[in-house]
């Protein structure tokens, strides 16, 4: 015993180091993984008013890519509606938004589009130098005060008008494009900008402040393999610009009239370079699309066809990076990172406007094509070859419900042809067929006509009053014994025609599993075989009554030499060709 237990000692100890191995690695999954993420705390700052509908977008992408990082973050919105307040009014309200974020406890400041970065930077709140901050959607930085707040990165979508005014040039042709500059700091910019870029590119630029727009324009008729944008042609317009034209128009004088009268023109479309109240809804006024080289309002606007810039979805993919960034302690290589821009159009535009698809340059992305449209031939494709698998599948279980039936309706015929055989073979010979479920016999019409019942069912206690007193308890002791016997054969003398017969009962059980017994087997009238019989034994003891007679006879009333000459006789017989033996 001793021995046995100093052998089982080592695998004791083995077990004991396995166990403490496995508790060990668990622990140290457990501190890797915490059972939930630490849930960041995240002020988000929009530039415009409540309901602002790309704002509702805006907040959805950025979750969705919080959730891709492996971000958990509480977002709390701030509105500053710059298109409400002036100057003054919107910096206090920017640090108002900065002492109660600051006190809800938010970790990191994200800031959308230049009105919001501007202010967070001019309102001089001391918290807005601790507190990291990341912007996004802006499109003129002001570098002199971002030096002055080292906590402060982000990303921005510089306006490019030379592509964007190219950008439609291909798609509507040469055109007067007009532009609604105001008098603010970021008009002298975005104007600037453009006279810098467009500078000697062949364009004509113009600046009107009462109407006279058209003024210096030259026309020619279009001449032989001289093409025309597809809007036009669906305008019927056939004559084109020489030269596209940029018309600089003063928000703060020109008359809605005029710019009513200026949106009529066949070749007149609207630049959006700006989102304020004077110009989110002028490009209604528009007949022909409206181009923009900001993504404000892209894909929420019926009348916003696409540009050259960021769209929002990718501004919003470069913020979340950053603050996953910034919330990690790091700091990017570069204050300012200009975004990625891409010629976009939106598909449902095209569609307003009746250009085709066809007519697009290979390198714009259209956006919001709708999955129907999108995959509109692998979706004929696929539904044509589902229809054919589905016709195919069809026609095969067609084929096979007709095989099926046709082999149903030639296993009947041969049942319907056997039966009639079988009830011509019993036919005039006093035989029926009968089950014996339980307690109750089922018996064929023939058999209830003679019996004079109802078709159907008879409970045995319907039948034991036909049976002879003395072959009844031969009867019912059968019939209990019924489930120990596959065979049996009862003969018994039963009063179904007015008199007692003899009856033959033969019977089979049938065993199905998960069912009662079934004893199914035939009624047949034998009363003719038994007077047969009976004849037979008569006969047979009528012969045995004349053989006696005639022994009788034999030995009492012939000779005896007669017996003895007689026998003698039948003795030589017996011999061969007649010598003595």
């Amino acid at each position: 015993m001793l021995i046995q237990v100093e052998k089982d000692l080592p695998d004791m100890k083995h077990i004991k180091a396995v166990a403490g191995y496995i508790l060990i690695l668990s622990l140290c999954l457990v501190c890797a993984h915490p059972a939930h993420a630490e849930t960041r705390r995240i002020a988000l700052i929009h530039s415009f008013e409540p309901g602002y509908p790309p704002a509702a977008k805006a907040l959805e992408l950025l979750q969705k890519e919080f959730s891709l990082l492996g971000l958990d973050c509480d977002v709390r919105e701030y509105y500053l509606d710059c298109d409400r307040y002036m100057e003054e009014a919107e910096n206090l309200r920017m640090a108002g938004f900065v002492d109660d974020l600051s006190a809800w406890g938010a970790e990191l400041i994200a800031v959308l589009d230049d009105q919001a970065a501007y202010a967070l930077m001019a309102c001089r709140h001391p918290l807005a130098h601790e507190i990291p901050v990341v912007f996004s959607g802006v499109n003129y930085p002001n570098i002199s005060l971002l030096l002055q707040y080292p906590n402060i990165t982000g990303y921005a979508d510089t306006p490019d008008y030379l592509r964007t005014i190219r950008m439609i040039e291909s798609i509507m042709g040469k055109s007067r494009i007009c532009l609604m500059k105001g008098q603010v700091f970021l008009d002298r910019k975005i104007w600037h900008a453009l006279n810098e870029q467009c500078r000697g590119q062949g364009f004509a630029i113009v600046t009107s402040t009462e109407g006279a727009y058209f003024a210096g324009s030259s026309y020619h008729r279009v001449r032989e393999r001289e093409t025309i944008s597809p809007i036009l042609k669906r305008q019927n317009i056939d004559v084109l610009l020489d030269t596209t034209k940029i018309v600089r128009m003063t928000s703060d004088s020109i008359a809605i009239r005029h710019l009513m009268w200026l949106g009529r023109g066949d070749n007149t479309l609207l630049l959006y370079t700006k989102r304020d109240y004077t110009t989110k809804r002028v490009g209604m006024l528009f007949d022909n699309p409206t181009f923009q080289t900001i993504n404000e309002g892209f894909g929420f606007a019926d009348y916003l066809l696409g540009g050259y810039f960021t769209p929002l979805e990718s501004q919003i993919r470069y913020m979340a990076t950053g603050i996953k960034e910034r919330l990690e302690g790091r700091m990017p290589r570069q204050q300012v990172t200009e975004c990625a821009k891409q010629y976009v159009l939106n598909w449902h535009v095209l569609q307003k406007y009746g250009i085709p698809l066809e007519s697009i340059p290979a390198e714009y992305t259209v956006m919001y094509i709708p999955f129907s449209e999108r995959y509109r031939y692998p979706i004929l494709i696929g539904s044509i070859l589902g229809a054919v698998f589905v016709l195919t599948v069809i026609v095969l279980l067609s084929f096979s419900l007709l095989r099926e039936r046709r082999r149903k309706r030639e296993a009947l015929r041969n049942l319907l042809y056997e039966h009639e055989t079988l009830c011509l073979a019993i036919e005039g010979n006093s035989t029926y067929a009968w089950r014996l479920e339980g307690d109750s016999v089922s018996c064929d019409s023939q058999f209830c006509e003679l019996i004079h019942h109802r078709p159907g069912r008879l409970l045995l206690d319907e039948i034991t009053p036909y049976i002879h007193p003395d072959d009844l308890p031969a009867f019912r002791k059968n019939i209990a014994a019924r489930h120990e016997r596959t065979h049996h054969k009862g003969q018994y003398r039963c009063n179904f025609t007015g008199e007692f017969q003899w009856w033959e009962f033969s019977y089979n059980t049938i065993h199905t599993p998960g069912h009662a017994p079934i004893i199914a087997g035939l009624l047949q009238n034998i009363q003719e075989l038994k007077d047969h019989e009976q004849e037979l034994i008569e006969s047979r003891e009528l012969a045995e009554v004349f053989r006696t007679i005639a022994d009788i006879i034999e030995q009492k009333i012939l000779p005896a030499d007669w017996r003895c000459a007689d026998a003698e006789s039948e003795e030589n017989d017996a011999q061969p060709d007649g010598n003595p033996a």
